[in-house]
């Protein structure tokens, strides 16, 4: 049996795919609510509430004594589309006074191609930890009347994604996501390729003439981290270089220290510990903040980087730009505006063409690698 509560939505989708398929024309009266009510066996109050959405999204208009009649066919004409943003939240809960700047850069892309586009941004944010939180937050995002999302889950809400999904679905609202999809969902995304990450930074050591290579992270609650672990792992074994267990550093999650450089501070201790830094000529951070603690560490032992030690991390981290980090990063800024604009016309043009891109990393080189060759 249908829910009461949803009813309105059912009707909505009913009437707003006889819409998109041509069964009604611009122009044409729709039926009456006391129609509707007779049909889904309930009151005019929740043929009303559909109505309401069809007139705020432009579909119909209400004219006093005539009845609805349809003003346009095409399926949401993208004029207002809305940022759904669970992940900036989750960096500022765990650092406020200094967040990143990469957080922002996929937003900027949005915005840069909303403005090209003519079209509105509404940008809100919430923290998703279940599926209960989700459905609020969506329903937030659909009562600010939008024509599209562009949601960026948050690695937390991984768990409860494919509850978000269904209930994405429920709505009919056209959605792109900011996380790797399966290729058989109706719904566009866009991700990144950490595992690609991991693989140029220690292809680029190993280029550069490095052969004993180390590689330090943490522990967390995602796994773009592993990603990037077990890429340097194979690519070590495709180039037959041999792999030291003392030169790989997993930090177990601690919530006492939130800070990367205090964890790369750390890493390097227990290297020292280790006895291996001696040996090693080259260490890949899984961030650059890492990479910071990292070398003021090997300094304060007495290494100078890259006399002795090389090292090469990922972000292209602002805060990090003093120690000169060769460092890889994703272009989210031009990527996004990309998929924005392709999610934006794929809308348009009515296709069923899902959008599927896949971001890959770039590398700026500094001064932190010794080339040994």
């Amino acid at each position: 049996m249908t829910r009461i509560s949803n009813l309105p939505d059912m009707i909505y989708n009913d009437l707003h795919q006889d819409i998109s398929t041509g069964k009604y024309e611009v122009g044409d009266l729709l039926p009456s609510e006391n129609d509707l009510a007779k049909k889904y066996k309930s009151t005019r109050f929740f043929a009303r509430k559909a109505f309401d959405l069809l007139e705020k999204r432009g579909f119909v208009v209400n004219k006093r004594g005539a009845g609805r009649t349809i003003t346009r066919q095409s399926v949401n004409k993208v004029k207002r589309l809305a940022i759904m943003d669970s992940h900036t939240v989750e960096y500022y809960l765990n650092q406020p006074a200094d967040l990143p700047g990469h957080v922002f850069q996929w937003q900027s892309g949005i915005y840069d191609a909303c403005h090209k586009l003519g079209i509105t941004p509404i940008y809100l944010t919430c923290r998703v930890r279940n599926i209960s939180e989700g459905q609020a937050f969506l329903q937030q995002v659909m009562d600010s009347n939008v024509d599209a999302i562009i949601n960026h889950p948050g690695y937390y809400q991984r768990d409860v994604l494919p509850q978000m999904l269904a209930e994405i679905r429920r709505y009919n609202i056209p959605t792109m996501f900011f996380s790797e999809l399966s290729s058989h969902e109706d719904f566009d995304f866009f991700h990144v390729d950490n595992y690609r990450v991991g693989q140029m930074l220690t292809e680029y050591a190993i280029d550069c003439g490095h052969k004993k290579i180390g590689f330090i992270c943490a522990k967390t609650a995602t796994q773009l981290k592993h990603e990037r672990y077990q890429a340097y792992i194979n690519t070590m074994e495709d180039r037959n270089l041999k792999i030291d267990e003392r030169y790989t550093v997993i930090l177990e999650d601690n919530p006492n220290i939130d800070q990367w450089t205090h964890r790369g501070r750390n890493a390097i201790k227990i290297m020292s510990e280790r006895g291996v830094l001696g040996a090693l000529s080259c260490i890949i951070c899984y961030n650059d903040q890492m990479a910071e603690g990292a070398i003021d560490e090997l300094r304060a032992r007495g290494y100078s980087v890259p006399g002795d030690i090389s090292i090469i991390a990922f972000d292209n981290d602002p805060r990090c730009f003093s120690c000169e980090l060769t460092t890889g990063y994703f272009p989210y800024v031009e990527a996004v505006r990309k998929a924005t604009t392709k999610f934006v016309e794929r809308i348009n043009s009515n296709s069923d063409n899902f959008i599927k891109l896949c971001i890959k990393p770039r590398i700026i080189e500094r001064k932190s690698v010794k080339h040994i060759n």
